[in-house]
């Protein structure tokens, strides 16, 4: 192997099993430490770097959430003349492996000595469109079986997020353990809906007077420990949208205009606008109102925040 390594890479996942798969490929004994800087000292990391291994040949010293790189302003201008030293002149039986989301974010500097003195390794995320094969081939490969239905829900789901498909696809194979099919059913039970999602079906259960889903959709955001002052404020926003789509489109607004007005998709604006077409802009203004109300009501301590969100659901 070489003596310094970055790892980079949006997704924690992802870079972890890049690590794992250099890891496997050294043949001979070493030993790992590895060390997370939001949680220890770059003066242990150069103490580690700068101890020969001692019952091993080799060393291998793993360095995650470096923020000394971005910062170095913020640290001890000595313990970054260290690094750099040891950067220029690495102990030729360690191995360095630096993990990080992005090049962009570290020092101008600190960039340039790197990029001259490592190797880089860049972990992309696979497109959207790969993220079906990716779930299909990867239960395959694990001995599940799966419904088509499942596969499709779960996508949806998680919105595209390959970091959060292999949390939620481990707690499905863990959940099916037995069996080994994964049903439609136990996507529904046990992946949660993006927040963005259950607000939306929330304002909509809302509308449309169904008091029954809005709870449910209300302890599947308990259940998620969200916050009731961050749920009404996330009603506000949402019916806040709802009325200027709406008064947008009463002007002639065009999709693609309030696409760009907002900065969203033109998809998503589709589905904007026909929630705001059937609803009445007194209904909007009402609703926004009362969300007004009782988050005035909650902040100056005259009502409790479960109360008061239960009891606007249950209106």
């Amino acid at each position: 192997m070489e003596p310094i390594y970055l790892i980079v890479g949006q997704s924690s996942v992802k870079n972890n099993e890049k690590l794992n798969e250099m890891l496997g490929t050294i043949n001979e004994e070493y030993d790992l430490q590895i060390h997370d800087l939001e949680d220890e000292s770059l003066a242990l990391l150069l103490e580690d770097l700068n101890m020969i291994p001692f019952l091993t040949a080799t060393k291998v010293v793993v360095v995650k959430n470096p923020i000394f790189l971005s910062k170095p302003s913020s640290y001890d201008s000595k313990l970054i003349d260290a690094f750099t030293k040891y950067i220029n002149n690495p102990i030729p039986s360690t191995t360095l492996i630096i993990m990080i989301e992005s090049l962009s974010e570290i020092d101008s500097k600190l960039k340039k000595l790197l990029e001259e003195n490592s190797s880089i390794i860049n972990v992309s995320l696979p497109k959207e469109t790969e993220i079906k094969p990716y779930i299909t081939a990867y239960l395959t490969k694990k001995g599940y079986k799966y419904d088509e239905t499942a596969v499709d829900e779960l996508i949806f789901r998680i919105k595209g997020n390959f970091e959060r498909a292999d949390v939620e696809l481990e707690k499905l194979m863990t959940y099916k353990y037995e069996d080994k099919i994964i049903k439609f059913t136990d996507v529904r039970l046990l992946v949660s809906k993006d927040l963005d999602d259950n607000i939306f079906d929330l304002v909509s259960a809302v509308i449309d007077g169904n008091k029954r889903k809005s709870m449910e959709i209300y302890d599947d955001l308990m259940v998620l420990n969200e916050d009731e002052s961050r749920i009404i404020s996330l009603l506000i926003n949402k019916f806040n949208e709802m009325y200027q789509t709406k008064a947008l489109v009463e002007k002639g607004y065009s999709k693609n205009d309030i696409a760009n007005l907002f900065n969203y998709k033109p998809g998503r604006v589709y589905y904007m606008m026909k929630s705001a077409s059937l609803v009445s802009m007194d209904k909007i203004k009402r609703n926004i109102n009362d969300l007004i109300d009782i988050d005035y009501k909650i902040k100056s301590g005259q009502i409790d925040k479960t109360i008061a969100l239960e009891s606007y659901l249950l209106k």
